[in-house]
């Protein structure tokens, strides 16, 4: 797939233009507020859980701890982002985002339960956006640092073993990594999710009819010459008229076994 629309903010959806802006209000009350507000808004894993701040799930991803870092993922959101809106819609889009930025958060929860210092940024979002781009046109080609070619796909995957492998390097810096690699993982199991729905339903469906057929078979091969023993018997002291239709009907196809 080849983009071809130009880079500018007019053309752009009217989600991800209401998300750049809102973040970039942010960014400018982030300036005047400082440690207060990233106190309040950030996400502290402490906090939510045992102050039940759960807004701040939703509110961190909206703040950034500086410029570069505000402008690299709005740039991110602007340039893979417009593509997946225009086809999936503004509601489902605004959805999959906030989703992506609450798994991110969740992953950082988790891995960081005590932790009183506050977390900022989008960037688990922005990581569910390049998932989604992947997944939709995984052989687009991307220029990293406009300079190295790469599949949609490969960057993708790149960029999970990197977050992995950063995620375990150190205790000061590992949880953000791994709270990245949760806004993907949330992302690519909400993707693939209907596939995977309609996978394990395929495989029960065959399950539950391969035991209808075990069952309407009857009994198993180790018990059948058993089962015929005892209707054999039965024939010889209530005689032929004394069988079941199912006894008639096992001694049929015990016949055409042995033929």
């Amino acid at each position: 797939m080849v983009i071809n629309r130009p880079l500018s903010f007019r053309s752009l959806p009217p989600t991800i233009r209401g998300l750049i802006v809102l973040n970039g209000v942010v960014y400018l009350v982030q300036l005047f507020g400082g440690s207060r507000l990233v106190a309040l808004l950030g996400l502290s894993p402490a906090r939510v859980l045992q102050d039940l701040w759960l807004w701040q799930l939703t509110t961190y991803m909206f703040l950034h701890g500086g410029f570069f870092h505000f402008l690299l993922n709005m740039y991110v959101l602007w340039a893979f982002g417009r593509e997946i809106e225009r086809q999936w819609g503004s509601w489902s889009f605004l959805w999959y985002y906030l989703l992506c930025g609450w798994g991110a958060g969740v992953f950082n929860v988790l891995f960081s339960p005590t932790s009183p210092l506050p977390s900022i940024g989008s960037s688990g979002a922005i990581y569910g956006v390049l998932v989604a781009f992947a997944v939709m046109f995984p052989q687009s080609i991307i220029y990293l640092y406009f300079v190295i070619p790469f599949r949609a796909w490969q960057m993708v995957l790149m960029f999970a073993a990197i977050e992995f492998l950063a995620g375990f390097s150190s205790a000061a810096t590992g949880v953000a990594n791994l709270a990245h690699l949760g806004g993907m993982a949330t992302g690519y199991v909400y993707l693939k999710g209907s596939s995977f729905r309609w996978q394990v339903g395929r495989f029960l469906k065959n399950l539950r009819q391969t035991v209808t057929k075990k069952r309407a078979d009857g009994p198993a091969l180790h018990d059948l010459d058993s089962e015929v023993d005892r209707i054999l018997d039965k024939i010889l002291k209530q005689g032929v008229n004394s069988l079941s239709r199912e006894e008639q009907e096992l001694m049929r196809r015990y016949s055409k076994m042995k033929k």
